[in-house]
């Protein structure tokens, strides 16, 4: 037997509360057929909050659900709405688990609006297509990789 763990809500929590899920999980539930088992993280914010880079000492729990069966709504992958039903549930049962305040928003649009507000300073997810309701993704620029300098035997032919 194989499993899959995934995160629905995309992307870290910037402050440790629990964000709207995005539906691939449902998605992947309906067109596997197999059931979600909800497992909370308890303590990982404050063992790690965004921008720490080495984790601190201190205890992180698990909490496992009930596996949760959606094979009532099987053949329905397509359906936006029945999508939204199972992530919302999905999350709802995530909320009892770990005992985090909900918040009906994507985290990363969240993290996008502190950084304009300049109050984050972590890593905001963008698909560089336009977020659900129509906003764009904030530009980020994209590096270059760095010019090479030309070998003592290059600056040598090139003399000749």
């Amino acid at each position: 037997m194989s499993s899959f763990g995934i995160y629905p809500e995309g992307t870290r929590s910037p402050d440790g509360r629990l964000y709207r899920g995005k539906t691939g999980v449902a998605r992947l539930a309906l067109l596997s057929g197999a059931p979600v088992i909800p497992v909370a993280m308890i303590g990982t914010h404050a063992a790690q909050p965004i921008g720490q880079k080495i984790p601190s000492r201190t205890n992180i729990g698990m909490v496992i659900g009930e596996p949760l069966d959606f094979s009532r709504y099987r053949g329905l992958d397509k359906d936006r709405y029945v999508l939204r039903a199972i992530t919302d549930e999905i999350m709802y049962n995530l909320m009892l688990l770990s005992g985090q305040e909900y918040v009906d928003l994507y985290a990363a649009d969240v993290k996008a609006q502190l950084a304009a507000e300049g109050a984050f300073e972590g890593p905001v997810p963008s698909n560089g297509r336009p977020a659900p309701g129509g906003r764009t993704a904030p530009e980020v620029p994209v590096p270059t990789a760095p010019e090479e300098e030309a070998s003592e035997d290059e600056k040598a032919s090139d003399k000749e």
